[in-house]
């Protein structure tokens, strides 16, 4: 009773008082009127997984820009002719074959990390890939693994491939885009991350 009566006596306090509380549980809160004690964006975490870029000579359309997706033109009946290869953001040593194939000819690239300048393929000679494989080489093969597809006139997509097998159509048709990536393997042995990357 006693308190009910000091409450009251001191109307303007406690209104006082109530208006604090509320202001003070305010702050941070990220509400309308309130302060947000953090209002940025979480930084994205950094990631060691390499990238595979490729760049595509097309039939009529010469060299296409470097890319980390398709690689090529889809559904527009051009031939694709040519590859370069590169592998980005890698800790682990090693690099990238590729194995193309005309109707004629076989041609092969053995590209380091980094290279830009082995060409796999013709270029300017109107011979389009039928059949292509990609490989890893090095401790990087021991580590992750490389898919693959390709687009084939009259077809469309194949199914997805890896670690050298040979992708083509169901027919005698010419590759027209590849898409690949790099990916961890699933029976990555963590002795092996230990030794190659170190302790994290």
């Amino acid at each position: 009773m006693k308190v009910l009566k000091i409450f009251k006596r001191n109307k303007s306090v406690v209104s006082l008082f109530v208006a604090f509380v509320i202001a003070f549980s305010m702050i941070g809160m990220d509400i309308p009127g309130g302060i947000s004690k953090v209002n940025a964006k979480p930084f994205p975490k950094e990631t060691n997984a390499p990238q595979l870029t490729l760049q595509a000579n097309v039939q009529a359309k010469g060299w296409l820009e470097e890319t980390r997706s398709i690689a090529g033109t889809t559904g527009k009946g051009l031939g694709l002719e040519a590859l370069r290869a590169r592998i980005n953001n890698s800790r682990v040593r090693g690099g990238i074959l590729i194995n193309a194939n005309s109707k004629t000819n076989a041609f092969y690239q053995s590209a380091n990390c980094g290279s830009t300048t082995g060409i796999c393929g013709t270029v300017g000679q109107a011979q389009p890939i039928y059949s292509l494989s990609f490989a890893l080489t090095g401790d990087i093969a021991g580590v992750y693994t490389i898919q693959y597809r390709v687009y084939v006139t009259n077809e469309g997509w194949t199914d997805w491939f890896k670690n050298g097998q040979l992708a083509r159509g169901k027919s005698d048709q010419q590759i027209e885009a590849v898409e690949a990536q790099i990916v961890g393997r699933d029976n990555l042995n963590k002795n092996i991350i230990k030794e190659i990357f170190g302790p994290y």
